[in-house]
This record gives structure tokens, C-alpha cells and sequence, in this order.
């Protein structure tokens, strides 16, 4: 019942478009998977499953279009501490081989440009925006990525990922094993994108990752900020298309490649899931 009423009151104040100091519905279990019931060896099984269902055609399609994949250890060390959680969905993080890639392609072609400015909503534990970070590093860029999600960084709390076998903890201190690339690369923002984006002043954004909220409303809020921030070959690329569960996102993106000004590429996962790349056109 309690859980229940936190849901409502949370919702409440999502529509509304506010976070109320005074009353925190995360607590600090967001993800209201009970902390100990919940084994070392379990945590590594989720693992070891979600490894080998990676489809090795997604990584082919990767691989062909930007040339680029992170190194196997490196997204599956990051994956066990940020990606493999207790849920009922089939575990997926085939997005961090697809920002990986698709930014290396986009800085590397790009030799002159001193910076990069990118953006991530939805930033959940770090898997995707420590992805991006490790392509700017291993490219030998410079660049910042402003992470923008509802859940603090600074706060101890419950993930439902294997480090809460240790109590809880930050994001920070989640990510510590990635200190140098959270140091060197990464901002992190809580709040609202419909209050934050408006705060933040942005005046270029060259490759964005969007995967906060996942209504029409929301997208499309994003999609528009982001849109007249970029210019011809920038990046959007959107989680969760995949119109039976996400119906909003399918939309969101449809309007965007319809007029005409970025171009669209459909990554899918699986049967149902994909990503969708969308590049600024040279023209409009």
C-alpha cells in the first residue's frame, strides 16, 4: 500500500513538473528490490545470460556502419555493475556498443574540432553515458557529457545491481572503477528535463543519447531542444523504439525523420526493441 501511494504521489509530481525538497518518493530504494535478497551468484548468472544472448548480427551491423566496438571487458565489467538488475524483461545493454560506436565514427571524422558537447537523459546508474565517455577517451577528445535523471548522484542509495551487495552508495561511488572517465568527461544533473534542459544554456549539443521518460510529451520536448541545438552530421539517438511497448517514442521519432531534416537509421536488438540513429542532413 505504502509503495503504492509513493507511485501516485510521484506521478503527481511528474505531471506537475516539480520535485519536492521536503519529500523524496525514491527514498533511498527506487528500485524497491529488497536489499539481500538478492545473491552475488544471482547477480552473475543475470550476467553471464545477458552476455550470451548479445545477437552477434547487432554487433555485425554496429561494427559495419561506424567501424568502431568498445572492447568486450571493458561493456561487460560496466554492464555487471550498472546493466544487470533484477527485473522481468529480458536484460538488454546492446545501446552502450551503439554510443560507443557511433561517436567514435562521429568524432574521428571530425579531426579539427577541439570539443564535443553531448547530452544524456536519463541517466540511471551511468552505463550509457560512461560508454560515451570511454569513446571520447579512447579517441583522444575532449568533450563534456551533461546526464540529466531524477535520481540524485550524491546520495547513498540502493541501485538493484550487484554493488549493493556492499550497503548503499552514489552514483559516484558506483562508478568509481571509472573514476578517471566520470572525472574527465561526465556532468551530472538531477531534476526534471522539462525544468533542467531550460536552465542549462547549451548553445550546441554535437551527439545526444535520449532515454528519460518515455511519453510522447516527453521525447518530443527533448527531441526539439536538442534539434535546435544541432547542426548538419549531429547525433540523436533514442532508446526504446519499439512502437507495441513505447508507442509514444515510435511517434516522437516518426514526426522528427518526417521533416525531413535528420536521417534515420533502426538498430534493433530484438524482434520488438531497437535504437534509432538520427543524423542531421547536410541539407534540408
Amino acid at each position: 500500500m505504502l509503495n503504492r501511494f509513493k507511485r501516485r504521489l510521484r506521478r503527481h509530481f511528474i505531471d506537475k513538473g516539480v520535485w519536492p525538497i521536503a519529500f523524496a518518493p525514491y527514498g533511498n530504494n527506487p528500485f524497491e528490490v529488497t536489499p539481500g535478497e538478492v545473491s552475488k551468484e544471482t547477480y552473475l548468472d543475470l550476467g553471464r545470460k545477458a552476455r550470451k544472448s548479445i545477437p552477434p548480427e547487432f554487433l555485425q551491423n554496429v561494427e559495419e556502419a561506424f567501424h568502431s566496438l568498445p572492447q568486450e571487458n571493458f561493456i561487460h565489467d560496466l554492464a555487471l555493475s550498472t546493466q544487470v538488475v533484477v527485473k522481468q524483461s529480458e536484460l538488454l545493454y546492446l545501446h552502450g556498443y551503439l554510443l560507443y560506436g557511433a561517436l567514435r565514427t562521429y568524432v574521428d571524422e571530425r579531426p579539427d574540432q577541439k570539443t564535443f558537447n553531448l547530452l544524456e537523459t536519463g541517466t540511471a546508474r551511468g552505463f550509457g553515458t560512461v560508454c560515451m565517455a570511454k569513446a571520447l577517451a579512447d579517441a583522444g577528445a575532449s568533450g563534456k557529457i551533461t546526464t540529466v535523471d531524477i535520481l540524485p548522484s550524491e546520495e547513498a542509495i540502493y541501485w538493484n545491481c550487484i554493488q549493493d551487495l556492499d550497503g548503499p552508495r552514489t552514483r559516484i561511488e558506483l562508478l568509481e572503477p571509472w573514476k578517471d572517465l566520470v572525472e574527465n568527461h561526465i556532468i551530472f544533473l538531477q531534476g526534471y528535463t522539462n525544468i533542467v534542459l531550460r536552465q542549462l544554456g547549451l548553445p550546441r549539443i554535437h551527439f545526444a543519447f535520449l532515454d528519460s521518460g518515455h511519453e510522447y510529451e516527453t521525447l518530443k520536448m527533448e527531441i526539439e531542444y536538442v534539434a535546435k541545438r544541432q547542426q548538419p552530421g549531429d547525433v540523436i539517438i533514442c532508446d526504446d523504439y519499439d512502437k507495441a511497448q513505447f508507442p509514444g517514442v515510435v511517434k516522437a521519432v516518426e514526426e522528427l525523420l518526417s521533416s525531413n531534416e535528420y536521417g534515420g537509421r533502426l538498430f534493433k536488438g530484438d524482434d520488438e526493441r531497437g535504437y534509432m540513429y538520427c543524423r542531421r542532413r547536410n541539407e534540408v
